[in-house]
């Protein structure tokens, strides 16, 4: 397995658990539950962990992409300067993470203090791992670039294809 194999094989989990994550804490909150609330910051910490790999993931991942046709540099600095961001991010989320899970752990009752921080920080992780997704994805998707011819056409008739 090369490096774009593994960063391509783990690099959604950071965004799956951690929007799982918010789902539970939010309904942790309406129900004030701390049961829920636990279980969402552990998704939201195992979240964390998993950027971890995926991060490091990213630089064996260019240097087997780099000479591929269709792959320009622009596209692999905009998204390594994402994920730099995003990786930052992330881990504070995930400190936050195992901080509430540490407060919480011999006092069973519902902290809405730490549940409301917790969505907030994990808003903005969730925001900046999408958008350092989507520009990893303009790696090699063009159909994800601006500007992009995206009109549909018919495929080829029997005619084009013989010729």
């Amino acid at each position: 397995m090369d490096g774009a194999q593994i960063h391509l094989a783990i690099n959604h989990f950071p965004l799956i658990l951690t929007l799982c994550g918010i789902v539970i804490i939010i309904i942790a909150h309406v129900r004030k539950h701390p049961f829920l609330f636990r279980t969402g910051a552990l998704f939201l910490l195992v979240g964390a962990v998993t950027a971890i790999p995926t991060y490091l993931s990213g630089e064996p991942a260019e240097d087997v992409i780099e000479g591929y046709p269709d792959v320009t540099e622009v596209y692999i600095e905009a998204h390594e300067e994402a994920a730099v961001y995003t990786f930052i991010v992330t881990e504070i989320l995930g400190l936050a993470a195992l901080v509430a899970l540490a407060l919480t752990r011999k006092t069973p009752d519902y902290k809405r203090g730490l549940s409301i921080t917790l969505l907030l920080l994990s808003l903005i992780a969730v925001t900046s791992i999408a958008r350092t997704s989507h520009l990893g994805g303009q790696i090699r998707h063009q159909e994800l670039r601006s500007g992009a011819d995206t009109t549909t056409t018919s495929p080829p008739t029997e005619a084009e294809e013989d010729d």
